[in-house]
């Protein structure tokens, strides 16, 4: 039922609400998923200079710093993203002010590997948020109590690459398929084990769970 009283009927329903799928299911998700604060900066590359483009540069990941980024494109920037994770995030109130702390690492990891942009100026800054477990698993899985509801998360900084395979998966699952062999790793009740995920290499470990 929304804010409204308008009441929807449907067969399955699929909740595949990001960082806000712990506050849906808070007792279901809630001690599932971590939502934290993720900093994200474009620099803007000197007038002239095309090295930066999407035409001359590919998107890159550098697993060891835990930095990744994307090319400039429309002349928006060149993204550059600290790639550990940040603080408890709540997406719906939480202050969208990157951290200075984010900008002096940028800049410290652009003069390392891009020193032509190392004084480049700032020209754009976002924050988003990571909804992450702590093993770095997709969450795929019947609601244990619904059986007609369906949910789906767990993946941010990595789900949007896998988006149309999930969405095809789950979509194959409510019609009946098996599942697939390994696939009780997305399961709601599967035992997580704290550690490093693929997204960030050594640097990014998955920590603070036992305190969170």
């Amino acid at each position: 039922m929304t804010a409204d009283g308008t009441r929807h009927l449907a067969e399955a329903y699929i909740f595949a609400a990001g960082p806000w799928l712990p506050r849906i299911f808070p007792s279901v998700a809630g001690n599932l998923i971590r939502v934290t604060k993720q900093d994200v900066v474009f620099v803007g590359p000197p007038a002239g200079d095309d090295r930066f483009t999407a035409e001359r540069l590919p998107c890159w990941v550098d697993y060891g710093a835990a930095f990744y980024g994307l090319p400039d494109i429309e002349g928006r920037g060149m993204k550059l993203g600290p790639d550990r994770y940040g603080p408890i995030f709540d997406p719906s109130h939480g202050e969208r002010m990157v951290d200075p702390e984010s900008v002096r690492l940028a800049r410290r990891y652009l003069a390392r590997r891009f020193p032509a942009l190392a004084d480049a100026p700032i020209v754009e800054t976002r924050v988003c948020q990571y909804e992450t477990t702590p093993d770095g698993h997709f969450v795929i899985d019947r609601h244990p109590e619904l059986d007609n509801v369906w949910l789906v998360g767990g993946g941010s900084g990595h789900a949007f690459k896998h988006g149309p395979l999930i969405g095809r998966h789950v979509t194959e699952r409510i019609a009946g398929a098996s599942p697939a062999p390994g696939e009780e790793r997305f399961g709601l009740g599967h035992v997580r084990t704290p550690g490093a995920t693929l997204r960030t290499g050594a640097d990014g470990m998955v920590d603070g769970w036992a305190d969170w």
